[in-house]
């Protein structure tokens, strides 16, 4: 996972994490597509601005070889405090390494603003409603994330939105190679472009 779109259950080697990661990376991505558009470039917000979390390393996973301090200002999860503020314990309350909570505080000892991200004074030429659903896609602890499915209900999405085509599968998607001992990427191209090939639309 690319290290500007990582979620925080990511950089703390979090075992368990699901497709919440997935809207994690979507806030980052909506916001750096945002701070793009014309209104932004006419106010003159600088585009090498648009990464939200740009971080140059991240601890443990991609450490800064040149310093011994895993902590310094261009860590990825410290880069991610210092925008989103600090954390309390219902944050934190995802977290299962007592280690991990302990190096989580340690970042924010200093320089971590005290209060949350407001996104509407951060995107300020931005509709509310896409400040709610980035507010709502960048929470810290992926459980209080809301899922892509509820997301969408917002009205900033009315004009793109066709509720005609979206509808729930029919059944469970079986994929035969999953009981299959053969996991050679020529097999697995095989089946998947067959399985592709059965979808009707």
């Amino acid at each position: 996972m690319t290290r500007f779109f990582r979620p925080p259950e990511v950089i703390l080697l979090e075992k368990n994490y699901d497709c919440s990661v997935d809207i994690w990376s979507f806030g980052c991505i909506a916001s750096e597509i945002v701070t793009c558009s014309e209104e932004y470039q006419r106010n003159g917000f600088n585009r090498n601005r648009r990464t939200l979390f740009k971080g140059k390393h991240c601890y443990p996973l991609s450490p800064n070889r040149n310093s011994k301090i895993p902590e310094d200002k261009g860590d990825q999860l410290k880069t991610i405090l210092g925008l989103m503020g600090r954390v309390n314990e219902q944050d934190m309350s995802f977290i299962t390494s007592k280690d991990s909570i302990l190096y989580l505080k340690s970042l924010m000892k200093e320089n971590v603003p005290k209060d949350k991200i407001d996104f509407k004074c951060e995107m300020e030429f931005s509709d509310s409603r896409l400040c709610r659903v980035l507010s709502h896609s960048l929470e810290f602890n992926p459980y209080f994330r809301y899922p892509a499915k509820s997301l969408l209900k917002s009205s900033y999405f009315d004009d793109v939105r066709d509720p005609e085509l979206e509808k729930n599968p029919i059944g469970k998607v079986e994929l035969p190679f999953e009981c299959h001992d053969d996991h050679s990427l020529s097999y697995l191209t095989k089946i998947l472009d067959r399985e592709i090939g059965s979808i009707e639309f």
